[in-house]
């Protein structure tokens, strides 16, 4: 008799999918909140990062830190270069650059989280700022309903949160300083 099936993911899915999940929820309550949800990422990132990896030291520093000067650098770069995408890519760059400094204690070759930080905003929130943005700001436009932003916010998470949590399950699983993996 053959044993049963048991689907038992590696920490490096077990990782991204939750990161995934985080993220994508809880960018939804950002339309919700006038933007507060922001402040509480780098709380529930810092969270995933003290189960799976020990001492995530700080995370949550880096990130608010972090955070507000991609949002700057977002802001200038929109006036500045042709396409809103591009922009986004300079902001996920900065806040990748403030969140690798932490990971740099973690794990080798953590600049690739520049890399997948700039995509992650590029290719996961650059439409919602391409939609939100303009009427956020008066530049004219009709502003999307709350239900609309919901969705939008947590489709941009959850493709965001793929790219970030699936290069640091990568980076955990294959880098780790201390070669131990967490399950």
């Amino acid at each position: 008799m053959s044993k049963p099936f048991k689907f038992v993911p590696k920490l490096r899915w077990k990782l991204s999918i939750l990161w995934m999940l985080a993220t994508g929820f809880t960018l939804m309550c950002v339309p919700l909140t006038n933007g507060y949800a922001f402040i509480a990422l780098p709380f529930v990132q810092w969270l995933l990062l003290k189960i799976y990896v020990g001492e995530p030291g700080l995370w949550i520093l880096a990130t608010f830190f972090g955070g507000i000067a991609a949002f700057a650098s977002l802001i200038v770069a929109l006036f500045f270069l042709p396409s809103r995408y591009l922009a986004a890519a300079v902001a996920g760059a900065v806040l990748g650059f403030a969140q690798s400094l932490v990971l740099r204690r973690l794990c080798y070759k953590a600049n690739w989280w520049i890399l997948s930080s700039s995509l992650a905003l590029a290719i996961g929130a650059g439409w919602v700022i391409d939609i939100d943005f303009p009427t956020y700001f008066k530049f004219g436009g009709s502003k999307p309903s709350q239900q609309l932003l919901v969705i939008m916010y947590l489709a941009s998470g959850l493709i965001g949160g793929a790219i970030k949590g699936g290069t640091l399950g990568w980076l955990i699983e294959n880098h780790k300083k201390d070669n131990k993996i967490n399950a």
